[in-house]
């Protein structure tokens, strides 16, 4: 259970919190230059197990449903077109990622704000 400000804002196993927040998060690496990786980005965008895609240059992130699953779908579409892959990583979402996406606000940053003066204990 994710609670922000006494309200739950989320509810699940840690596993389905990750789902359900972010995904896995797919780092994928094109050969040639930054036109190949929007040729890549656009082509896997539109793939119904990216729920949001990026690109920087030759690198891209996906953020997907099951990583391993849509592997394999996204080199083949990938390889489909004629785009080289040169690396891949999958990783999934930390709870701290959860809480972010849930809150806005990172876990960090309530451990280090000081308590409103009407929530401190005396």
């Amino acid at each position: 259970m994710i609670m922000d400000k006494g309200l739950i804002v989320a509810d699940g196993s840690p596993q389905e919190l990750k789902r359900q927040a972010l995904g896995d998060s797919v780092l994928l690496s094109v050969a040639g230059d930054a036109s190949s990786g929007q040729q890549a980005l656009a082509v896997l965008q539109g793939a119904p197990f990216v729920r949001e895609a990026s690109a920087d240059g030759t690198d891209l992130r996906l953020y997907v449903e099951h990583g391993q699953a849509a592997l394999p779908q996204m080199l083949r579409t990938l390889e489909a077109e004629m785009i080289t892959v040169r690396t891949v990583s999958i990783s999934e979402p930390t709870l701290d990622d959860v809480f972010l996406a849930k809150t806005g606000r990172s876990l960090r940053d309530d451990q280090s704000a000081p308590m409103p003066e009407q929530e401190r204990v005396a």
